[in-house]
C-alpha cells in the first residue's frame, strides 16, 4: 500500500504513485481511499488509478486530506484465503 496527505487546489488534486506501481500491481485489485483532514467537514472523492495517477475532488477548494492506495501484487498468484469445502468436510 501507499499513503500520504495532500491538499486540494481549486477543489482538485492529482497525485502520482511511484513509477513501478503499474508494473507491480493488478488493475482489478486497486482501491483508493481518501479522508478529509481538519475541523471543518467536507465531501471528498477519488478516481481510480490510471497510468500511475489518481485525482481527488472535494467541496472545499483548499481542503486537506489523507489518502491511501491498496493494490494486489501482480508478481505472485492471488492468495486463496477461503478454500472451498469438499462434500466430506461439510
Amino acid at each position: 500500500f501507499y499513503r500520504g496527505e495532500s491538499a486540494l487546489t481549486n477543489g482538485t488534486a492529482t497525485l502520482a504513485l511511484p513509477a513501478y506501481f503499474e508494473a507491480l500491481t493488478r488493475p482489478e485489485g486497486r482501491t483508493v481511499m481518501v479522508t478529509p483532514k481538519g475541523l471543518t467537514p467536507f465531501a471528498v472523492s477519488a478516481t481510480e488509478v490510471q497510468d500511475g495517477r489518481f485525482s481527488v475532488y472535494g467541496t472545499k477548494a483548499d481542503g486537506a486530506f489523507y489518502w491511501e492506495v491498496k493494490a494486489v501484487r501482480a508478481d505472485v498468484p492471488p492468495l486463496d484465503v477461503e478454500v472451498d469445502k469438499t462434500t466430506s468436510d461439510q
